[in-house]
């Protein structure tokens, strides 16, 4: 992760947990949460998808491989992206971002400690293939969208009107 520049001064994403709960991993304090499993910016988690899709550095043996794998067939898993869900998510189809446009992704639920509020959150990292133009692909990610303050819609809206400006 160093040498893909994810970590500023020293400071980088945290990626302990195992998601079946088979396996004792170590937890980490981040800024806004204590002892998380799982924890970076919406821009390191963002790179890191784009580094693991592109096999963007050097690793042993098939962990890129074997990741990717895994990313992609989470798109189609049991558990709905939070952004391409249909009513009462969303008002608007036109709003939800279209779930065959997403070839990768990585999907987080949680609750934030009672000290932070304790409230749900989501967080999502895909690799997001020709939204807009056919030829382009993003990495797009969000940290803790707290549905108490803002919505899936919301946060659509803000990733598409960006894109959009961008293109």
């Amino acid at each position: 992760m160093k040498e893909a520049q994810l970590f500023a001064k020293d400071v980088g994403p945290w990626l302990a947990g195992d998601f079946m709960g088979k396996y004792t991993y170590a937890r980490t304090d981040s800024k806004n949460d204590q002892g998380v499993a799982q924890a970076g910016t919406a821009l390191s988690m963002a790179k890191l998808m784009a580094i693991i899709v592109r096999h963007a550095v050097v690793l042993d043996g098939d962990a890129f491989k074997h990741m990717e794998v895994l990313l992609h067939d989470a798109v189609d898993g049991p558990d709905t992206p939070f952004l391409t869900r249909s009513q009462p998510d969303f008002t608007s189809d036109t709003l939800r971002i279209p779930r065959k446009k997403i070839t990768h992704i990585k999907l987080g639920f949680g609750y934030l400690k009672k000290l932070n509020g304790g409230q749900a959150v989501g967080s999502e990292v895909w690799r997001l293939e020709g939204l807009f133009k056919p030829d382009r692909v993003y990495a797009v990610a969000f940290q803790n969208l707290d549905w108490t303050k803002t919505s899936s819609e919301d946060l659509a809206f803000m990733i598409r009107r960006a894109i959009e400006i961008y293109e």
